[in-house]
């Protein structure tokens, strides 16, 4: 199953497939899970650049540069929630070739 997902940082399709020993499904879960990261940073309301600076240190392991955190800003502003726009940024960094290929 394909799933086309509307993402301000490009078109993001996600394929139902195995990776790293869970489904996009079972991923997607955890990454929406109310007792997860991202949950967390919204329900103790911190900041759109903490949340954006969280995101990338916990995937890429390195601080968005000004150019990233200025484009999330934009992109915020074009989704109905806040959590739909992390989401999506989540999805958009580990489908990055620095997330894939990091060594």
């Amino acid at each position: 199953m394909t799933l086309r997902l509307r993402s301000p940082f490009g078109t993001i399709l996600r394929e139902e497939r195995r990776s790293a020993g869970l489904s996009q499904t079972e991923l997607a879960n955890k990454i929406a899970d109310k007792n997860g990261r991202l949950m967390k940073l919204i329900a103790g309301k911190t900041e759109h650049q903490a949340i954006v600076a969280e995101l990338y240190l916990a995937t890429l392991s390195r601080f968005p540069t000004e150019q990233e955190q200025a484009a999330a800003r934009e992109f915020l502003a074009d989704y109905t929630t806040p959590q739909e726009c992390y989401e999506d940024l989540i999805w958009a960094l580990m489908n990055s070739k620095q997330f894939l290929f990091v060594q």
